[in-house]
Order: C-alpha cells, then structure tokens, then sequence
C-alpha cells in the first residue's frame, strides 16, 4: 500500500537525508500542503546536493511559487553551473514568470550544456514565438498565453504555426509595453530607467506613430531626457512598429 504524505514526513523527519528529502518533495508536488512545503523546501535548499535542490524547485513550480522556485534554480546552478536540466526548468519558470527573453536565452543555455529533457526545443519555440507578445504587450499578457497553453509540470505544447502572436495594433500600447519591459530589464540588470543616458528608437512607420511615440517619450521623461535618436526603418525582425536600443550606467 502506498505510503501518505505525511507517513513520507514522518519517514523524512527520523532520516532527512538526500533520497528521503527528494522522496518528500515529489509527494508533494501538487498536493496543497503548504505547510510541509515550506518545511521539505527550506532544508533541500540547504543540502549542498543538487538532486534535493531541483526536487524542491519542481516542487515550488507546481505549488505557483515560481519566485522560490526561481531562487532555487540558481542556487542548483551555482552547485553545477554546467547542469542543462538546471537551465531547462529555469528557463520554464522564466517564462511561466512572462520573460519570453530571457527564457530564450537560458533555454538555449540548456541545449548547450546537454540537457536530457526530451521537450527543451518544444519549450524554446515556444519561448522564441511569445517574444513578439511580450515586447508588445507586456510580460503579463506572456503569463496569460502560457496558462491557457499548459498545466504546469507539464510538457509545453508546440508554438503556433504559420502565424505570429496577436500584437496590439495601437501604437500607444506597443510604446508603453516597450517602456516598461527597457525599465525591468535595467532593474535585473542593477541599473534603472533614470540611469538611460542614450536612446535609439527605431519606428517602422514614422509618419503615423511619431507624435504619439513623442508624447508618451516626454511624460516618461518628465526631467533630463537622455540623449536621443529616432529612426525609421522599413521593419523589425518581430511584428512590431516600435523597438529601443539603450544605454545606461549601473
């Protein structure tokens, strides 16, 4: 007869040791024990093991608490910085999270350091066809299409083929989903947006969007404007009309 949780915990607290601790993280991955969750967490953290460690974030991962779980996927990276099924569930957590970008890049990351997971190119299309939507219409709305697509846990289904992402048509939309995508990556990077000293802006049809684009330039810099240069090109490599090249002190 299987055993029940908390027959697991009472097992795990006589002998908190590696197998015991991966044992009891599996068991609860969606199971709704918040409280033993917090427990089994907080020491598989600690270990100093990377098996506990990722048996604790997959754990998290199925609880929604992707910020621990997060945190935990870079402490498990710091133990073996080369681990590929490390970066592959980083990567998912990134862009469950709404960071299309960056889960590209850490998906990629896992390819390379030879990740065993059999979904990882799945995840990465899907991550690379969700960009578009988060530069236009914000990290939020990559949230809401990752929900709809999958249960968490789960393989990733396949990205949509032979059309791109919804993008809003408005310019206004596209400008302020832009903006605040620029101020949370400085913000990652340790720098922010009152540190952008020069700016680039490429407009795919300037003419029709630059007022607007003007507008909402001048109520995001109220005070000391960085230095600027806006440009029209003919298109962007994503189904948008607005993108930014900046630079900034940290």
């Amino acid at each position: 007869m299987a055993l029940s949780i908390d027959d697991i915990f009472e097992r795990w607290q006589r002998e908190p040791s590696v197998p015991r601790t991966v044992e009891l993280c599996e068991a609860l991955r969606g199971s709704n024990r918040e409280d033993l969750v917090d427990i089994v967490g907080s020491h598989a953290t600690r270990m100093g093991n990377v098996a506990p460690v990722l048996a604790a974030a997959r754990m998290y991962m199925d609880a929604g608490r992707l910020d621990e779980a997060q945190t935990t996927l870079i402490g498990a990276g710091k133990l073996a910085p080369r681990d590929g099924d490390i970066y592959r569930l980083l990567g998912e957590v990134l862009l469950r999270r709404g960071d299309a970008e960056r889960a590209e890049k850490v998906f990629e990351r896992a390819i390379g350091f030879g990740t065993t997971a059999p979904d990882i190119h799945t995840w990465l299309e899907r991550a690379r066809s969700l960009i578009p939507t988060q530069l236009a219409a914000g990290m939020q709305a990559v949230v809401d299409d990752v929900a709809r697509q999958h249960a968490p846990g789960r393989a990733a289904p396949p990205p949509p083929r032979g059309r791109a992402p919804s993008v809003p048509d408005d310019i206004e939309t596209q400008v302020r989903s832009v903006f605040q995508n620029v101020k949370w990556i400085l913000e990652d990077s340790g720098s922010s947006w009152e540190k952008i000293v020069d700016v680039t802006v490429y407009l795919t049809n300037m003419k029709d969007d630059f007022l607007t684009y003007n507008r909402l330039w001048k109520e995001y810099f109220e005070k000391d404007p960085p230095c600027r240069t806006t440009l029209e090109i003919n298109c962007l490599p994503t189904p948008i009309a607005i993108e930014l090249k900046v630079v900034a002190t940290v």
